[in-house]
Order: structure tokens, then C-alpha cells, then sequence
């Protein structure tokens, strides 16, 4: 099942990239393209560790508080919503991450969701992924992690 998760998540980057260099399905000035503001939810539902001023401070993290959403928006030629996000590994084994995050609207009401993978990072290290959802929105959404799962590899 991840590797199929993995296979999706390859060819839709390849798309996006394609269509960033100009190489995409439709022009770039298309009268259709309508703005969207969209808001970023840096404050979602809290980790089962809880925030960290409620944690003890000799709590370890959990996964949850090594993924940070740092841009949430929806794609102009593909009305799909897209989180960027901020991996960094903060426990002692090389580890893979899978992310769950949802698009939602401003009354809550779930729009879509995605996936997306960050495999073998090192302890300290920190990579950048996307999760794309595959639904199409025209509202202004915000972004949520509904889920991190950390394993070492």
C-alpha cells in the first residue's frame, strides 16, 4: 500500500513540476484562474503530547511536533489544495515520516485531504514536501495535520 502511496506521490510531483516550468495541461494566463486566499493553520489540533507549554520539559516530542504546514493554498490550473510542509527529525534514528492533512473550509467543513512521505531523514535533518489533495476547491481553505506517523528506517 506505501508503495503505491509512493508511486502516486512521484508522478504528481512530476506533473506539478512540469506545470511550474511552464510545461503544464493549460496556459498560464487562462481567463479562469480566479485568486484564492487561504489561510494557514499553524495552531491545529494539538499532538496527544499536548502543546509544548503544556508538556513537562523533560517530555520528549512527539512526530507530530516535527512537521510545521508553512504555506497552505489551492493550485490555479488544478484547483487542488496543496500544504507545503517543514520535516525535521528530531529523534535519534534516521526516520520516515507520513504526514496526514486536510483542506477545510471556513465553517470547518472538510474539503479534501492528502498524503505525503519523508523517507530516511537523519536525526537533525529537515526536508520540505507537499501534500496535494485531489479534490477541487474554489473557497478559500485552511490546512490541518490530522496525522504524523514516525518510524525508524
Amino acid at each position: 500500500m506505501i508503495g503505491t502511496v509512493v508511486v502516486l506521490l512521484v508522478g504528481l510531483v512530476a506533473l506539478f513540476a512540469a506545470e511550474e516550468r511552464g510545461q503544464g495541461p493549460g496556459p498560464a494566463d487562462s481567463p479562469s484562474k480566479r485568486p484564492r486566499q487561504t489561510v494557514t493553520d499553524r495552531n491545529d489540533s494539538p499532538s496527544p503530547t499536548g502543546s509544548p507549554a503544556a508538556r513537562p520539559q523533560d517530555a520528549v516530542p512527539g512526530p507530530r511536533d516535527d512537521v510545521e504546514i508553512t504555506r497552505c493554498t489551492v493550485n490555479d490550473t488544478t484547483d487542488w489544495a496543496e500544504a507545503d510542509l517543514l520535516v525535521t527529525n528530531r529523534s535519534s534514528k534516521n526516520s520516515t515520516y507520513l504526514v496526514q492533512v486536510e483542506f477545510v473550509d471556513s465553517t470547518g467543513t472538510r474539503l479534501g485531504n492528502a498524503i505525503t512521505s519523508v523517507p530516511d531523514l537523519a536525526p537533525g535533518q529537515r526536508a520540505r514536501t507537499t501534500a496535494r489533495g485531489l479534490d477541487p476547491i474554489t473557497v478559500k481553505i485552511t490546512c490541518r495535520i490530522t496525522d504524523v506517523t514516525r518510524y525508524a528506517s
